[in-house]
């Protein structure tokens, strides 16, 4: 409830004097109700005072709370056009998805800058962005930030937020949140930090991001809401992506969030074709569902991962800014042309026709690897389209996912999580024995998901599971291609090794002599000469549990994690000392002191080590998160 009165910009103190008031109410029509049983006149009276300041206070309740303008005026306007109506009008008919859905990521995905909202600490610390500093501040309700000439705070009174920035809308509330003020221009644009939720510390926004680092001279990297952003982190947010460039788009959405009509569509006419009980107990009898609206359970599966790959998918050429005209239950082909970049891929056999796919100069820059699978985080539709489970099956993201049967973090379905999601239909005894894995049937090797959906996309400084579906085999080599399952496990092994047993469990090609001699281990390699994306995800699984438990972390593993803190990416920089501080908690790093100067806080003293990073592919990537 909060939550909902704070998306209209109600503040909490308005919900405390509305409860203030409830209460009054409340005494004054109890002591009218018990007092007009008297018949004395002062009982009477009583009873009349009573009743008369019942009748007012419910007059003040009634009145429309104070709207905060400095904080709703730069948001984008919400409308009800287009046959939105809101999540607000399934609550009465759908309660329990409603609620599923209110404790879900994607309803906070993007909010009005309320207490409820806000993850992050406002205290009036100072954070610093190449060479610029800034100071935040709270006064009530609101939150502020103002730029100082000087990394030193100033006292927070009048005169500080007189000539401060308000921030006004979040964005993340799963692993990181980014922060939105009014722009000169009176577009939103990103305040330059961003907050880590899980590790409770800013980091600059630029840091964030898996791309070539900035020169410090730059101006601070600005990005604008309406640029992107809103397609994807908002309900029926279309926007003219062919005004002028120093105009100010008209953005308009039907609600902040991802919400109901998201993935149901537009839904006015399914609330008005729904107002008779009649109607909706016939409906509730067929089998082919109501016409009116779109539920992704009930459409083909084609159609249904369409509605999710609105958003999770790679959006070539700059088409996202058609991709806003989609409506569930009609096809994604029909807005995006991913198709035929896929189909080339597909025609291609050889690695080396294939280099321009990750370093073109389209708007697809960083988001594949050499094999053609998606290597960018939140762009699984694209890879699942690729997968036999979906061409010559009915997988759907339904099948694994749920919105409003699962925990929020991962949205897997609790009869569907573990290899629940895969022997539904891969049925076959024998695939769940050690004679198929090789692995203890207990082990983390044995999970289906292991070796068919490794952790081999990145976003977030973080890895993520590929959907592309595929069996293991001995990929890796070079700084372009997907790292292999096997090795993104047992770090301390050579891809050779895992060649040699892939051809003897699973009769792929036999490894050639030179990799069969190739004795580093993968980690080391993909650590010391993989482009940027496989030093991120090799730094990640340094980290991550069942690698660790896998591999053998110290020795040269553990050194070529080390050197990752003068990696020259940012974010390849912050995943390294992430994974460091998993493998000995005890590390204490100041990432501060590594920003600037990466070079002197982690030098390289190991010449092997340092003759491997003097072949690292520094072809620039830019993963388009």
């Amino acid at each position: 409830m909060i939550e909902q009165l704070g998306a209209h910009g109600v503040s909490e103190a308005d919900i405390l004097t509305w409860a203030w008031f409830a209460l009054a109410a409340s005494i004054g029509a109890g002591s009218g109700w018990y007092f007009l049983r008297g018949s004395w006149w002062p009982t009477r009276l009583f009873a009349a005072l009573g009743v008369g300041a019942f009748l007012g206070v419910c007059t003040l309740v009634w009145q429309p709370p104070a709207v905060d303008a400095e904080l709703a005026t730069p948001l984008p306007e919400r409308v009800r056009d287009a046959g939105y109506a809101s999540s607000d009008t399934c609550r009465a008919c759908h309660p329990g998805q409603y609620a599923s859905w209110h404790r879900s990521f994607h309803r906070t995905m993007t909010q009005v800058a309320t207490p409820t909202a806000i993850a992050a600490p406002f205290a009036g610390q100072v954070l610093t962005e190449r060479g610029r500093h800034f100071q935040l501040a709270r006064i009530g309700d609101a939150f502020y930030a103002r730029e100082l000439a000087e990394p030193v705070p100033i006292e927070v009174d009048e005169a500080f937020f007189e000539h401060s920035a308000r921030l006004v809308m979040t964005t993340g509330s799963h692993h990181m949140q980014a922060y939105w003020y009014e722009g000169r221009r009176g577009n939103l644009e990103q305040f330059p930090f961003v907050y880590l939720i899980r590790e409770q510390r800013w980091l600059a926004n630029s840091d964030s991001f898996l791309e070539p680092p900035h020169d410090e001279d730059d101006a601070l990297v600005r990005y604008t809401w309406s640029d992107s952003c809103v397609t994807c982190h908002s309900t029926g947010g279309p926007w003219d992506g062919r005004v002028e460039h120093d105009a100010v788009p008209e953005v308009r959405v039907a609600e902040l969030g991802i919400s109901c009509e998201a993935c149901h569509g537009p839904g006015a006419e399914h609330v008005a074709s729904n107002r008779s009980p009649a109607r909706r107990y016939a409906q509730r009898q067929k089998e082919t569902g109501d016409p009116t609206i779109a539920n992704p359970e009930s459409l083909s599966h084609r159609r249904s991962a369409s509605v999710c790959g609105r958003c999770h998918s790679v959006h070539p050429d700059g088409q996202g800014d058609r991709v806003h005209e989609f409506r569930p239950g009609e096809m994604l082909d029909d807005y995006l042309s991913i198709g035929p970049m896929l189909e080339m891929v597909d025609e291609s056999r050889e690695l080396a026709d294939l280099d321009w796919l990750p370093y073109d100069e389209r708007d697809t820059v960083g988001s594949f690897w050499t094999d053609g699978s998606v290597r960018v985080a939140g762009r699984e539709h694209t890879g699942m389209i690729r997968s036999g489970c979906y061409l010559d099956g009915e997988m759907d993201c339904t099948s694994c996912h749920s919105m409003h049967d699962a925990d929020p973090d991962r949205q897997v379905d609790g009869p569907r999580d573990a290899d629940a999601m895969c022997t539904g239909c891969h049925a076959e005894p024998s695939l769940a024995t050690e004679a198929h894995t090789h692995h203890p049937v207990a082990s983390a090797g044995s999970r289906c998901v292991g070796c068919h959906m490794p952790y081999s996309s990145y976003a977030l400084l973080m890895a993520t599971r590929s959907h592309r579906m595929d069996g293991p085999a001995a990929t890796g080599r070079g700084g372009r291609s997907r790292p292999n399952a096997c090795n993104l496990c047992h770090l301390d092994r050579s891809i050779g090794w895992t060649a040699v047993h892939l051809s003897r469990w699973y009769g792929q090609r036999e490894p050639t002599i030179a990799e069969r001699q190739d004795d580093l281990p993968a980690g080391v390699a993909w650590m010391m000469r993989g482009d940027a994306t496989q030093r991120a995800i090799a730094a990640w699984h340094m980290g991550f549990g069942p690698a660790r438990a896998a591999s053998d972390t110290s020795g040269p593993l553990r050194a070529a994690l080390e050197s990752l803190l003068a990696d020259p990416y940012p974010a390849v920089r912050q995943v390294a000392g992430a994974a460091l501080t998993e493998i000995d908690p005890a590390v204490e790093l100041d990432m501060r002191a590594i920003a600037a100067d990466p070079v002197a806080y982690a030098p390289l003293t190991d010449p092997h080590l340092a003759a491997l990073r003097l072949e690292r592919d520094d072809t620039p990537v830019a993963i388009p998160e």
